[in-house]
């Protein structure tokens, strides 16, 4: 797989998060959002990293954002945090 494929930084994006390597995560998920824009799971993913760093209000708006654009698995998170 090529780097930039979407599907191969998505995975690499979930792999690091599990691992904690939160950074990390957030880069490769912006990537892949700007590959495809339609990859609203991303915000989701994204989310998580900064309630793991602690920055519940930027997790908030990107669940916020996940839930705007589609994604019902975020829905759940949002209402659980906000």
């Amino acid at each position: 797989m090529a780097p930039k494929e979407t599907s191969y930084l998505l995975e690499y994006g979930v792999l690091n998060l599990r691992f904690g390597r939160y950074d990390i995560a957030l880069g490769t998920f912006e990537k892949a959002l700007k590959i495809d824009p339609q990859l609203i799971a991303c915000y989701r993913l994204m989310g998580l990293c900064h309630l793991q760093k602690k920055d519940k209000v930027k997790a908030i708006q990107l669940f916020e954002t996940a839930v705007k654009k589609g994604d019902k698995e975020a829905e759940p998170l949002l209402k659980k945090y906000k």
